[in-house]
Order: C-alpha cells, then sequence, then structure tokens
C-alpha cells in the first residue's frame, strides 16, 4: 500500500482531506437528497458510512500502486490529489449505485 505519510511531507494536506472525507460527503448528499423520502434516516446515514468507508479501503488497497523502491524527490508539484485520482474515481462509479440502492430499500411504505 502507498506510504500516505509521504504525501503529508508533500504538502498536500487539504487534498488528503477532501480525498478521504469522499464517504462523508457521498453520505451527506444523499442524505439530503432522500431526506424526505426515507423511513430512520440515521440508520440509513450510518449503514452508508459503514459500507462506503468499507469499499473506499477496498478500493484504495487494490487501486494504489506500490511506491518506488529508492526515493525519488519531487521537484515539481504533484498532480491534483496525485495518486488517488484513481481510486477516488473507482469508488464514484461504485457508491453512486449502491447509496441508490440504500436509499430505495430505506424509503418510507405507504400504509
Amino acid at each position: 500500500m502507498y506510504n500516505l505519510l509521504n504525501l503529508f511531507a508533500d504538502g498536500i494536506e487539504l487534498e488528503l482531506v477532501i480525498a478521504f472525507a469522499l464517504p462523508v460527503i457521498y453520505t451527506v448528499l444523499s442524505l439530503i437528497f432522500f431526506w424526505g423520502r426515507i423511513d430512520r434516516p440515521w440508520f440509513f446515514a450510518s449503514i452508508s458510512l459503514i459500507l462506503l468507508f468499507i469499499l473506499y479501503s477496498l478500493v484504495i488497497d487494490w487501486t494504489l500502486p506500490e511506491p518506488p523502491a529508492e526515493h525519488l524527490r519531487i521537484v515539481e508539484q504533484p498532480p491534483l490529489f496525485g495518486p488517488l485520482r484513481v481510486p477516488m474515481l473507482i469508488f464514484t462509479l461504485l457508491s453512486l449505485p449502491i447509496l441508490y440502492f440504500l436509499g430505495t430499500q430505506f424509503r418510507k411504505r405507504r400504509k
């Protein structure tokens, strides 16, 4: 797994906070979208957070490349989100259907 402490040393702390807060951001957005239509919204939020953090850790573990054996000094500014771009994109593509499915399962039942 990629050494995330080296990313902190590169001065991209804000990018890492955004990258690792994606499950929280997506859960909040889905709560805003489904709030009036779901039963037990706090249970929905907790289940969503748990599932998304598990999914995100699996995606990061499977998609981040191994660091090189020798330490290379980066002289120029690394691209936005550096090596986390691909895992973030894959996580986004996988999490949206999961959140939609959870939203339909927690939908209020008509009596």
